[in-house]
């Protein structure tokens, strides 16, 4: 090979690996991006469950179980108006216990 040749060889090299370095700083940069943004994702479905397990137990409390039940139109039961039926009957034994 003459010197020119191998200058050519050597410039095509350099130009490929300059490319190649580009490329693979554009993935990085568009890589670090993507993990940013799923990150910030994250950071607000954590935020999220955290409000609904606070919201969950709130409604949990009896207070807020009957305040609902008062928006619906529900009343509290009355002793008077509760029927209790026997125990026998299809798959109950006398002791009132499945068989």
């Amino acid at each position: 090979m003459t010197g020119r040749a191998v200058i050519f060889l050597l410039l095509i090299v350099l130009v490929a690996s300059a490319f190649g370095l580009v490329t693979a700083q554009y993935r990085t940069r568009a890589l670090f991006v993507e993990l940013d943004r799923a990150q910030q994702r994250a950071a607000a479905l954590e935020a999220e469950g955290n409000r609904l397990r606070v919201e969950q137990a709130r409604n949990a409390q009896p207070a807020a179980v009957e305040a609902a039940a008062r928006r619906l139109g529900l009343k509290p039961i009355d002793a008077k108006e509760t029927v209790f039926l026997p125990a026998t009957g299809v798959g109950v034994s006398e002791r009132g216990t499945r068989r």
